[in-house]
């Protein structure tokens, strides 16, 4: 989300994402997480004349074209307490790599999905802030700091994250469906 003409905070979704999680629950610094965001999947609420969604895929804004997804991968992380952490990677945009730390919140985790499926589950919420300036994101920037001319420079990432695997693969639950399941 970023403050647009210091209105309202304009919230963007990217509806295409995968990603990899290895998680120890006992020693979180050896855990990782890897995610690839498909930029054409970016969905927007602007329900207006102008096809919002492709205007900020083209070139001038993200470049679709030439760099159609952006990567987030883990370089460390560190427990904050106990259901929260920080995580440290690497966030590539436009082919521009710069070191992103995200504060995460462990939600919930079932060692057998609670509807049926065969999978196990985790699920974890993160925020984190990115400069767009920094990833050659430099349309419609502010005049100066604070003002109300443009869209802000500073975006908020909101990520909410469900990871899955099938649960042949998963450790026989030995912990209560509270904890996190290796």
């Amino acid at each position: 989300r970023v403050l647009h003409f210091a209105l309202t905070h304009s919230v963007l979704r990217f509806n295409t994402v995968s990603g990899s999680l290895n998680f120890n629950a006992e020693n979180p610094a050896q855990s990782s997480v890897q995610a690839d965001v498909a930029v054409t999947s970016l969905d927007t609420p602007y329900g207006g004349p102008r096809n919002f969604d492709e205007e900020l895929q083209n070139s001038e804004w993200l470049n679709a074209a030439q760099f159609p997804n952006a990567t987030f991968r883990s370089t460390s992380v560190e427990a904050t307490g106990p259901n929260t952490g920080r995580v440290t990677g690497d966030l590539t945009i436009r082919g521009v790599t710069h070191p992103l730390t995200l504060d995460v919140t462990y939600n919930a985790s079932h060692a057998r999905h609670p509807m049926g499926p065969a999978i196990s589950l985790i699920g974890f919420s993160a925020r984190g802030t990115i400069s767009r300036a920094a990833y050659g994101l430099n349309v419609l920037q502010p005049s100066a700091p604070g003002a109300s001319d443009g869209v802000a420079d500073q975006v908020e990432l909101l990520i909410e994250a469900e990871f899955t695997r099938p649960v042949e693969e998963a450790a026989p639950p030995a912990r209560t469906p509270a904890e996190p399941v290796n």
